[in-house]
């Protein structure tokens, strides 16, 4: 067997393999693909048990895969496994976002108490800049209604009055937090202050049902 007998032979094998590796990583490549389109429908669907079957054995390789995993398991009852993954996901990127999406699916999931912490961890520097964009108020929205549904009310309107309640520029979030407060000071039995709140959210969109509480409130007086 000659030199070019034997080049010619491991040029067509570098070829083969160039060839089987490309079309393998082509094949990899649309199986994730339909594999995340599959997540995605599931995640939109609400199909909790979907999901756990999607992700289950397979390996975490970001904190959204953490996020949409965690909180399907966590919906579906299997508590100590959904904090694992959330614990796994302060691994991946941003750790006040992943404190945010921890606290929203243990509030969704009904487990009240467990979600005030991570909504409370959540840096005030990340906070502020959320507000400055208009943002933000769902996480005081979320860690209010967890001690809500504690009943705490004071620790609600506390968590309340972290928002920026004197803003001028008021926003769809920013008036849910009045709502939420006057509910707040209506269930303390604070009449007034629960008017104050509700005329608040009446004067930036004008709603039927909040202004004949308002008008029963203050004839109870």
């Amino acid at each position: 067997m000659n030199f070019w007998t034997v080049a010619i032979g491991l040029v067509v094998l570098y070829i083969i393999y160039r060839t089987y590796k490309k079309n393998k990583a082509k094949k990899e490549k649309e199986l994730n693909d339909k594999w995340l389109a599959d997540l995605q429908k599931a995640h939109d669907t609400k199909d909790f048990k979907e999901i756990i079957r999607l992700v289950d054995n397979k390996e975490l390789t970001s904190d959204k895969i953490c996020f949409v995993y965690g909180n399907a398991l966590l919906m579906a009852g299997q508590t100590e496994k959904g904090r694992s993954i959330f614990r796994k996901a302060f691994s991946f990127g941003d750790k006040n976002e992943t404190r945010k999406i921890f606290g929203f699916s243990e509030l969704n999931a009904g487990n009240h108490k467990e979600a005030v912490s991570p909504l409370q961890e959540i840096e005030k520097d990340y906070l502020a800049i959320q507000f400055k964009y208009d943002d933000g108020y769902d996480i005081i929205e979320n860690l209010g209604l967890a001690f809500m549904e504690l009943e705490k009310y004071d620790l609600a309107i506390e968590a309340f009055k972290s928002a920026p309640l004197g803003k001028k520029n008021i926003v769809d979030g920013l008036n849910k937090i009045f709502i939420l407060m006057g509910q707040c000071y209506e269930k303390k039995g604070d009449a007034k202050n629960a008017v104050k709140f509700y005329t608040k959210s009446v004067a930036y969109k004008y709603n039927d049902d909040l202004q004949n509480k308002i008008e029963k409130l203050q004839a109870d007086k």
